[in-house]
């Protein structure tokens, strides 16, 4: 009987510290490696090169390349419109989530005001990446659509004074 006290005393023990360190390796990596604003971020459909580039220290939104589209469809995405609602740039990828045989549209909302993008609007099983809210440094990902969205928040062009 004594044996099995000592190795549920050992087993609180164990979870206890694993719960710390992996509290602790959350908090480094959400306010240490993710903190501060981004210089830029990149939209990224299923490549390895950035289908869309957003330049936040210039406020300028760059269109990479065009995304292969199935035949017949009538628009060339992205689509960047500077003038969306509320004042912020919308991005609008075709996704890789496909609804009765037609892929869905991925609409990223960019806000310069804050160095900040959201997936807007998307279609998916649980509609996870819409859920996820504002970013400033932290990735966004969209697994069923294929896109993802990661930010860069060095400043290698900035002169430090020794």
């Amino acid at each position: 009987m004594k044996n099995k006290k000592a190795v549920r005393k050992r087993d609180i023990y164990m979870i206890s510290i694993l719960m710390l360190v992996f509290g602790a390796l959350f908090f480094v990596f959400q306010y240490v490696i993710f903190a501060g604003d981004a210089v830029s971020a990149y939209i990224y459909y299923g490549v390895a090169e950035p289908i869309v580039t957003v330049n936040f220290t210039d406020q300028e939104v760059i269109r990479n390349f065009d995304q292969e589209v199935p035949e017949g469809t009538t628009k060339n995405y992205p689509l960047i419109n500077l003038d969306g609602e509320d004042g912020y740039v919308e991005i609008t990828l075709l996704g890789a989530f496909e609804l009765d045989g037609t892929r869905q549209e991925v609409v990223i909302s960019v806000d310069f005001s804050q160095n900040r993008i959201k997936v807007k609007e998307e279609e998916s099983p649980l509609n996870i990446c819409s859920k996820q809210g504002w970013s400033t440094a932290v990735p966004l990902i969209c697994l069923p659509n294929r896109v993802r969205v990661e930010f860069d928040s060095s400043q290698s062009d900035v002169d430090f004074i020794q």
